[in-house]
């Protein structure tokens, strides 16, 4: 399977995404959240003081579990714009970036 074919299949299911995980009755992104406040609890560390680059966010539900928990620099990025734009209605991103990931690191990170 290509990057093309990959980015295709994301592009026709932005839309029915998260009613798809909906179905699912969890996404993950709430223990994930979870996860991260405990993880910082143990370090000593607090919300304010991280950045975060939330790699394939997708609609955004990892991105908006964090900051009902207090994160407010959030960083999304994506390849699929279909996906951004979902997840740019929710408005918990400082930033959106449309960028493939893998193997090497986007140039807007360089």
């Amino acid at each position: 399977i290509t990057s093309e074919d990959v980015l295709t299949a994301y592009q026709g299911w932005a839309g029915t995404y998260e009613e798809d995980l909906g179905n699912l009755r969890t996404t993950g992104a709430e223990h994930l959240a979870d996860e991260l406040v405990s993880t910082l609890k143990t370090r000593g560390k607090e919300e304010e003081e991280l950045s975060i680059l939330d790699v394939a966010c997708g609609t955004g539900l990892v991105g908006e579990a964090l900051e009902k928990r207090g994160f407010r620099n959030l960083t999304g990025l994506d390849f699929c714009k279909s996906m951004l734009d979902i997840a740019e209605e929710k408005g918990v991103y400082k930033e959106l970036v449309e960028s493939a990931f893998g193997a090497e690191v986007p140039a807007v990170w360089l």
